[in-house]
């Protein structure tokens, strides 16, 4: 009965099937980069500018697409001293400039982490 069914639709199942494959391809793809991902590298560096700035470059963990920057860079915008944040999803780090006087790098990691995203400073 099931093979008449399927019969009986002719042609017209075989736009359902490529899409269904295509869906299923493409949620496997995404999947396996969470499954098959590494443990994050704890990165920081740190330089001095010429104007008086720091400039420190974290991972952050979670992020994986442009709409996860968002949430992160405006939480490290809110923070007063800091002058500029980049946020970037596909080297999964945040770029900030800072004022050393008026904020520190532990506020900074707090300020990523109360957004749900994952960040920290290397153990000394």
């Amino acid at each position: 009965m099931l093979h008449w069914a399927i019969a009986a639709r002719g042609n017209r199942s075989w736009p359902l099937l490529i899409t269904t494959a295509l869906v299923l391809g493409f949620a496997g793809l995404n999947i396996s980069r969470y499954v098959f991902a590494g443990t994050p590298v704890v990165a920081q560096t740190q330089t001095h500018l010429a104007n008086g700035l720091n400039r420190i470059v974290v991972s952050v963990e979670g992020l994986s697409c442009v709409t996860c920057e968002i949430p992160v860079r405006h939480a490290l915008r809110r923070i007063d001293g800091v002058k500029a944040a980049h946020v970037s999803a596909a080297t999964k780090t945040a770029t900030v400039d800072y004022e050393p006087a008026k904020t520190n790098p532990e506020q900074l990691i707090a300020a990523i982490n109360s957004t749900g995203y994952r960040a920290a400073l290397p153990k000394k």
